[in-house]
């Protein structure tokens, strides 16, 4: 993934979800937001050990959007809960 990329998963509404880590080569951080784009969730998930598939780590959360980019960017850029992300079309 790009340094400064990352993937948006959108959902019709709120709602919990939960995200695992199968056959990930990296870690990510995966950012949970509600309707309005507030974060209400964020894991810093590493990457799978040597002898794990990824299958067993689940990042649970609830909101509209999740968006996983490089882990540890949410920290880089003092990203945390309450703050809000904001779509531009």
């Amino acid at each position: 993934m790009p340094t400064d990329g990352g993937m948006l998963f959108t959902y019709d509404s709120v709602g919990d979800h939960t995200y695992i880590m199968p056959d990930m080569s990296f870690g990510l951080d995966i950012i949970y937001a509600d309707a309005t784009g507030e974060i209400t969730e964020i894991h810093n998930a590493p990457e799978p050990g040597p002898d794990e598939n990824g299958a067993e780590q689940t990042y649970p959360g609830r909101g509209q959007y999740v968006f996983e980019v490089n882990r540890n960017w949410t920290t880089d850029n003092n990203v945390a809960v309450g703050d809000r992300l904001v779509f531009e079309r």
